[in-house]
């Protein structure tokens, strides 16, 4: 019998669509289950018989799916400072249909000035530098770390940067480096993987290679007391079962590297509208409605429809302020920025520059407790930024 505590799950990206590229490096996977299936379309045939059985049960479809749940740890980017890429952060690309990151931009010796929330340099642009409205940049050496910490861009010229925190900078003059993250924006770059589950019993290996895997959405959990997690939904053709490995050629399986994991303790910034939130939860989830695309004469999928790019979410904080469900009476817009970093100080922000409220209320769970206000939101597209989630990868 297998041991769940042996399986081996792998993930390599495929150029055309159902093929699984021949000698890859597969990408481990750092999962914590996996429930990816092949999922068959039956249907029962209606001709009447008098003996009232059944004629035939008729297989009409073949397709692949599944769920794989992980804890959330930090993935490397290809255009971050190493030429690597990890599973979690090539699952949370696919998920957004994102290009190419655009890669980690370094300025060092600024000054952040007193009593303000502007960040000058004495030389070079920022334009220049790839700074846009919207960056989420990290701010680092500043006197007493008082000016440190992360902040998103709210305008950018050639030797100035005006950024959104939820009070002025201290004033650190010379010694402030800002660090733009590898960046990614929700897309239209489509993706897909090849992803085998190798199962174990010790002496025997048993090999499942799903080929033609379209990433559906992920879901982005942070809680009070909680180790984060990130979960994907997979959409696929079909999968091949064997003793060995049915990966064309040679594939090598890199060692799974070895990251902390993210908790929540490790969330330095959670705001709304700029503001410092006292979340005791947060959820992000996207969503693609993919689906397989069939046709007559052939058995399964020859493609995976895209949808519109939907994120909805949750918050659930300690009530203290009607502001953000009068947000959600008047049907007034607001941002969210999420920070979540491991114990090496790496880090990922979810930046959400349009949110609006469908529902808010306040909980009160019964006597000798806090009341909690409750917030279900969807992030919609910013006419300044273009876009609905941007992504960005903070190296240590």
């Amino acid at each position: 019998m297998t041991d769940s505590s042996r399986l081996q799950l792998t993930m390599v990206e495929e150029s055309t669509f159902g093929t699984t590229p021949t000698d890859p490096a597969m990408i481990p996977i750092p999962c914590t289950g996996q429930s990816l299936a092949d999922q068959i379309g039956y249907a029962q045939s209606r001709i009447l018989q008098p003996n009232r059985n059944v004629q035939d049960l008729v297989r009409l479809s073949l397709g692949a799916g599944g769920d794989i749940p992980m804890e959330l740890v930090w993935g490397d980017a290809a255009s971050g400072t190493s030429s690597t890429i990890e599973a979690t952060y090539a699952i949370v690309r696919a998920a957004i249909c994102s290009a190419a990151a655009t890669a980690v931009a370094d300025v060092a010796s600024c000054t952040t000035t007193a009593g303000a929330k502007t960040i000058t340099r004495g030389s070079g642009s920022f334009i220049s530098d790839g700074f846009e409205v919207g960056d989420v940049v990290r701010t680092s050496g500043s006197t007493g770390t008082a000016d440190d910490g992360f902040q998103i861009v709210t305008a950018v010229v050639a030797l100035t940067l005006t950024v959104a925190r939820p009070s002025n900078f201290t004033g650190s003059v010379g010694n402030v480096t800002v660090r733009r993250g590898a960046r990614l924006k929700n897309g239209t770059t489509d993706r897909s993987f090849s992803i085998e589950a190798k199962h174990s019993d010790g002496t025997s290996n048993f090999h499942q290679l799903f080929a033609g895997m379209v990433c559906d959405g992920i879901e982005v959990a942070v809680a009070d007391g909680q180790i984060s997690t990130l979960s994907s939904r997979w959409v696929g053709k079909t999968s091949t079962t064997g003793t060995s490995e049915g990966i064309p050629g040679t594939p090598t399986y890199p060692a799974l590297v070895s990251r902390p994991v993210m908790d929540c303790i490790g969330v330095p910034t959670f705001r709304v509208a700029g503001v410092d939130y006292a979340a005791k939860s947060i959820r992000i989830a996207t969503s693609l409605s993919a689906a397989a695309r069939t046709q007559i004469g052939s058995l399964g999928a020859q493609s995976v429809r895209r949808g519109s790019f939907v994120v909805t979410g949750a918050i659930e904080a300690y009530f203290s302020s009607w502001s953000e469900v009068d947000k959600f009476r008047n049907n007034t817009a607001t941002d969210i920025l999420l920070v979540t970093r491991d114990s090496a100080d790496r880090a990922w922000s979810f930046s959400l520059p349009e949110v609006k409220y469908s529902t808010g209320s306040v909980r009160t769970p019964g006597q000798n407790d806090d009341e909690f206000v409750t917030l279900n939101f969807q992030a919609i597209i910013d006419a300044t930024e273009a876009l609905t989630l941007r992504f960005q990868v903070f190296d240590a």
